[in-house]
């Protein structure tokens, strides 16, 4: 008497059908991982910000990753540094440094006594800071009256057109201000001892 013969045709036909029927879940499931895996690879370069900041030469930052910069630097006075002692008609030679100004924006110096009274320095065509590449110069003179001894605080202003008109039109009479106008914005001061 004989045995029968397990029926492999069928289980191997069986397996064949089954891996047929899964290959195109396995290639959703593969895509769907690939999208995944994209999206949480975003996620983190997203979170993880710019790279690390590098500086221009004119003092604003520059991001490895090519990131729009916002960094301002106001305009300054880098020499003399915060006090200096001159005799009134020595003045003081004055330089620093600024960001790009706006269309109509200009740096003026005005000069403020120890009883809170403004002077504009200079006549009106010398009085305008030429600013070049950043940096800008400009020479104070003189200080206060003749074989006095006093005390001045150099202000460095970033002029709007409305602050340039108000300073250009004080500058034609006396050159006198009781207070200084609010649209002249300050950016750096300088104490300055005059000598007889």
């Amino acid at each position: 008497m004989g045995y029968s013969q397990p029926a492999h045709t069928k289980d191997a036909s069986s397996g064949n059908r089954d891996w047929r029927w899964s290959t195109p879940v396995l290639v959703a499931v593969i895509t769907t991982a690939g999208v995944i895996i994209s999206a949480l690879i975003a996620a983190w370069v997203e979170l993880s910000g710019p790279g690390p900041a590098s500086t221009r030469a004119d003092g604003t930052s520059a991001s490895s990753t090519m990131t729009p910069s916002v960094a301002v630097a106001r305009p300054q006075i880098t020499s003399p540094e915060r006090e200096v002692d001159t005799h009134r008609d020595v003045g003081v030679e004055l330089s620093g440094t600024t960001p790009e100004l706006d269309d109509g924006q200009e740096l003026w110096i005005l000069d403020e006594s120890s009883d809170g009274t403004y002077y504009v320095s200079g006549r009106i065509d010398q009085n305008r800071i030429n600013v070049i590449e950043g940096t800008w110069s400009f020479t104070d003179k003189p200080f206060g009256a003749e074989g006095e001894e006093a005390e001045f605080f150099v202000r460095l202003i970033l002029a709007n057109p409305s602050c340039a008109a108000k300073l250009q039109e004080e500058q034609a009479g006396d050159g006198t201000l009781e207070q200084r106008p609010q649209e002249c914005k300050p950016q750096d001061k300088l104490k300055v001892n005059v000598t007889p």
